[in-house]
């Protein structure tokens, strides 16, 4: 069993590690649910099979101004690399400076410096043959300005400065530089963001139209209907498809994309509905494992037959832990049966086979030498376990999973709060047996010696009743976990709500046993987390709607309360149509001017095959080849009226 257990340990011990790096010192619901969102997403990236997407036309480079703007990175990096999954190493991003110092960003976020030679290498790797744009006779260029910390109007036209600068530095000919602005109009940055709107206006509408950029596209957090988005996460969407679009394959939409001009842009965003999902999922796999939360009586636990052996206890009453380490490490130090015959004895008579002797009879033949023998190993073994730390974490580690495997953790706060009890059972080891020779009896005395011991009973003990505490701990923590539900916001959605509480209750009428005694076997955090994500990663597995696209699952989790199959397209088509798409630009007059209205969705499906026979003829459709979303981007030019106050 002890070796068993040794090989679980090295598993054991490196996810106690990896939740140490993530320094989480308690769980929370919020955390479930995210790991559930990112699984459910991940699990429908990967159905996705072999691209089938329209990818990137020319190479592209991103260049964002400033550290401040490198920022939303990740997100847009994200989107694109959904929608080109195949580019992702082709994609390339870099940053600037007011002080013209470049800098590289790496696929987490990370900024590190960045030499002219490298700039040179990279955009010579673009247009190599190792990569897999169609063209190669022009480079996409945009630059990507987040406004927050801009309170001064010549910091535009140094930044201005800094894109034609850049541009020098990539040497590419044909380069078309586009602008996108992230422009900060919460509460507090509005009067800021006013100067950058002005200043903005003036370089492109002014009489001297120094704008480096042939297009300036401003996405603001604060839409038209006043909302304030509070991260980037929209409008980096927002951007990504801005990308997509101005490098397509369709001339006439590329060039009203870069027409000269300020635009900003509306947008719609139709997903399988993946936040509430989670929450729903995980709220109710919580909900019924603590229905099989049971309190463990007391005198059940003290009281069964099987207590010792759990405890690591044989049947002679020695620790089976001290056991093996005696075998492995003590018996090595007693001699051989040819090794006794060099002993000192009382006489001179030739005595045979003096391994046959007992302890008494060959003590008192060599005059207590072998009684002081091993006492001195007694000895060495006493100052080996008091010095050896490592030896003693060893026995730690693998005492707790042990334990782990065996009782709840109300049973191991019962063993905890229950000492004198559970102590007499370590100390209900019987004397040593005799054995049928010196050197029997000599293993067996050592195990004796070993286990009766006080310091290492107490050793023991003091590992249950640190393990009680991580019980009591545990308990604290899924208590809180199941009330913190009641903090989370309702979902409007009770036809989603209800769905998939069917299903979550279908998972468990069929596993439901198994995880409830397994459930009631953890007793610790650590192996809570770790139990809680398989039960997540099980529950996607079992049910194929977790893997279907957007509108098939709508379908279905809609089947019997909306009608005919059309409906759900008709459902979808109104929220990537008319007031549903909101601009992300607060302006006084309304826009008027429309240069491109889009739909960004996989191609060739029945979803598709709707929107082209419902809606106007000069919506343009780009193929994402993924169907876990459909997008509707509509970009509209931002008169000078709208910017300059």
């Amino acid at each position: 069993m002890l070796r068993r257990l040794q090989c679980y340990l090295a598993a054991f011990v490196y996810r106690k590690i990896k939740r140490e790096d993530r320094g989480m010192d308690r769980i929370e619901v919020s955390s479930f649910i995210q790991y559930f969102n990112e699984k459910l997403r991940q699990t429908n990236g990967e159905g996705a099979g072999t691209f089938s997407g329209t990818g990137p036309k020319y190479p592209i480079a991103v260049v964002y101004l400033g550290e401040a703007s490198a920022k939303v990175h990740e997100k847009v990096s994200s989107m694109l690399n959904r929608i080109w999954p195949p580019y992702k190493k082709e994609l390339y991003y870099l940053g600037v400076r007011q002080d013209s110092s470049m800098f590289h960003i790496s696929t987490d976020g990370k900024i590190t410096s960045y030499e002219d030679s490298k700039l040179q290498a990279d955009i010579n790797y673009l247009f190599g043959t190792s990569t897999h744009f169609s063209s190669r006779d022009r480079m996409m260029v945009y630059f990507v300005l987040e406004t927050t910390g801009i309170s001064k109007g010549e910091e535009i036209q140094t930044w201005n400065d800094i894109m034609g600068w850049t541009m020098e530095q990539i040497k590419v000919e044909g380069q078309i530089p586009l602008l996108m602005v992230l422009l900060n109009e919460d509460f507090e940055h509005a009067e800021k963001a006013k100067i950058v709107r002005n200043e903005i206006g003036e370089a492109v509408y002014g009489s001297s139209k120094a704008m480096t950029a042939d297009s300036v596209y401003l996405i603001s957090n604060r839409r038209n209907d006043n909302t304030i988005i509070s991260d980037w996460y929209q409008c980096s969407r927002i951007l990504a498809d801005l990308i997509v679009l101005s490098n397509s394959f369709e001339g006439d939409i590329t060039k009203q994309l870069y027409s000269k001009d300020v635009k900003t842009a509306g947008y719609a965003l139709v997903e399988k509905p993946v936040d509430d999902i989670a929450q729903v999922v995980v709220s109710s796999i919580i909900q019924h494992l603590n229905q099989y939360r049971k309190k463990t009586d007391a005198s059940e636990i003290l009281n069964k037959e099987n207590l010792p052996e759990k405890l690591g206890i044989s049947r002679e009453g020695s620790i089976t832990i001290l056991d093996d380490y005696c075998e492995k490490e003590l018996l090595t130090l007693l001699p051989t049966e040819e090794q006794l015959e060099y002993f000192p004895r009382n006489t001179d008579e030739d005595l045979m086979a003096v391994h046959q002797l007992s302890e008494r009879e060959f003590n008192a033949l060599t005059m207590n030498a072998w009684d002081a023998y091993l006492e001195k190993i007694i000895e060495t073994a006493e100052k080996m376990i008091q010095e050896g730390t490592r030896q003693k974490e060893e026995w730690k580690k693998i005492y707790r999973l042990q334990l782990g495997q065996y009782f709840s953790a109300d049973e191991l706060i019962t063993l905890a709060e229950s000492e004198a009890t559970v102590r007499k059972k370590f100390k209900n080891m019987s004397e040593y047996s005799m054995g049928h020779g010196v050197l029997d009896a000599a293993k067996n005395k050592l195990r004796y010696k070993l286990s009766s011991n006080d310091k290492m009973i107490d050793f023991f003990m003091n590992i249950i009743k640190e393990e009680g505490e991580r019980g009591e701990q545990l308990i604290r923590t899924w208590n809180t976990l199941v009330s913190s539900l009641g903090q989370l916001f309702q979902i409007a959605d009770s036809n989603l709500c209800k769905f998939y509480e069917k299903i979550v209750q279908r998972f468990f009428d069929e596993r439901g046993p198994e995880l409830g005694k397994r459930f009631n076997s953890i007793g610790s955090t650590e192996e809570l987390e770790l139990f809680m994500r398989e039960c997540m990663d099980l529950m996607l597995q079992s049910n194929s709607i977790f893997r279907e696209p957007f509108e098939e699952e709508l379908q279905k989790r809609l089947e019997g309360t909306s009608g005919p199959e059309e409906d759900v397209k008709a459902y979808i088509r109104s929220c990537l149509t008319g007031d549903e798409v909101k601009t992300y630009l607060h302006v006084s007059f309304a826009l008027e001017t429309t240069d491109v209205s889009a739909i960004l969705l996989k191609s060739g499906t029945d979803l598709h095959k709707s929107l082209i026979d419902k809606l106007p003829n000069t919506t343009y459709y780009y193929n994402t080849g993924s169907s876990d979303a459909a997008e509707a981007l509509v970009v509209y030019q931002v008169e000078v009226s709208n910017l300059v106050s």
